[in-house]
């Protein structure tokens, strides 16, 4: 659990990219993810939990925020970006890992720099078939 300032979060099961799937509320019993779904600030993550579908339906009804405009739900971005360099990549891992400035750094295909990272095997850098993977490796995920 991971408690601030008004603000717990409580889980034990993690995503296909190693992050934590909690759920958060305020001390007066206020479900924050509950809330930015009904707000149309978020999609309900149903691959994990059905909890919100009722309450994204209703916002996306309502044509609320991110449902104001034409978006796509970021599971489908992500796996769009992967099957497209998996395809580029040495046997289909399509995780750049990159050595930099900044130290052992990888990039997902979705990521900002991705398409102008180059790996040079030779200097160390590597390809990863899964994040786990990198960080296991002693690379951390590049920050954009």
């Amino acid at each position: 659990a991971i408690s601030r300032s008004g603000l717990a979060c409580e889980g034990s099961e993690v995503d296909d990219y190693n992050r934590l799937i909690a759920r958060c509320t305020t001390n007066d019993g206020t479900d924050i993810n509950r809330l930015l779904v009904v707000e149309g600030h978020a999609w309900a993550f149903v691959k994990y939990a059905a909890d919100y579908s009722a309450e994204e339906a209703n916002a996306r009804a309502q044509g609320l925020n991110i449902w104001s405009m034409r978006c796509e739900e970021p599971l489908v971005f992500r796996q769009k970006r992967w099957t497209k360099n998996a395809t580029k990549a040495p046997e289909g891992c399509a995780i750049k890992g990159n050595i930099g400035d900044g130290g052992k750094i990888y990039h997902m295909p979705w990521n900002k720099a991705y398409a102008r990272t180059v790996i040079d095997k030779a200097r160390g850098e590597a390809w990863f078939c899964n994040e786990r993977e990198a960080q296991a490796a002693g690379w951390r995920p590049a920050q954009n």
